[in-house]
Formats: structure tokens, C-alpha cells, sequence
């Protein structure tokens, strides 16, 4: 992972069709909670999509549990 700023890293990864994704502080027991939209919503499951070349996403974690 590149370290863009004190509260961003980024990462590029080559992946298959489908993706899920899911972030942890190193255990099932501290899942990261993402932001869903700007109406406060989140979650704390993974997040799947379907990649296309040259595609970039972007996950906001507002918490651990």
C-alpha cells in the first residue's frame, strides 16, 4: 500500500470478475465499517462489483467494530 496522506492509502490490484471486497484491522473481530453515502448510511459487509479496465473505486471506513 502507497501512503497518500495521514488518513489515505491507496492500492492497485489486478482482480478477477467478480471482486468482494472487505476491510479488517487484521481480524474478522475489528471489520471495518464503510460509508455507503452521504446520508450517514454504512456497513459493515463486503462490497462486491463487477471490474472494468482501467476502473478505480474508492471505500471510506468511518469505524471498526
Amino acid at each position: 500500500m502507497k501512503k497518500v496522506s495521514s488518513l489515505e492509502l491507496e492500492i492497485t490490484l489486478k482482480v478477477q470478475d467478480p471482486v468482494e471486497v472487505k476491510f479488517t484491522k487484521g481480524s474478522w473481530n475489528s471489520e471495518a465499517w464503510l460509508k455507503l453515502s452521504d446520508d450517514g448510511s454504512k456497513t459493515n459487509y463486503g462490497r462486491m462489483f463487477r471490474p472494468k479496465e482501467g476502473m478505480e473505486v474508492y471505500f471510506e471506513i468511518v469505524g471498526y467494530q
